[in-house]
């Protein structure tokens, strides 16, 4: 299994928050600069849909939002 590393330009994030903003009234798109050395660090898969690359963080759902897309896995051991 190979696992690689990404850095995203943050002017991308930037443009990525307004882009939403502009379009939705709000973003999703988390902040991940903190004036300081270290900025925020991501972990998740990327998915190629249709040969366009998405990013999907992995996070934890502590309140349930318009715009969740929640993931179930089955247990196999458990038919139902």
């Amino acid at each position: 299994m190979d696992m690689n590393f990404y850095r995203v330009d943050l002017e991308y994030i930037d443009f990525l928050k307004n882009f939403e903003t502009k379009y939705r009234g709000f973003t999703r798109v988390p902040n991940v600069n903190y004036h300081s050395r270290n900025n925020k660090f991501f972990y998740g898969a990327v998915l190629t849909i249709n040969d366009i690359d998405y990013f999907v963080p992995v996070s934890s759902n502590t309140r349930v939002k318009q715009d969740d897309i929640l993931i179930v896995v089955k247990d196999k051991r458990d038919p139902n």
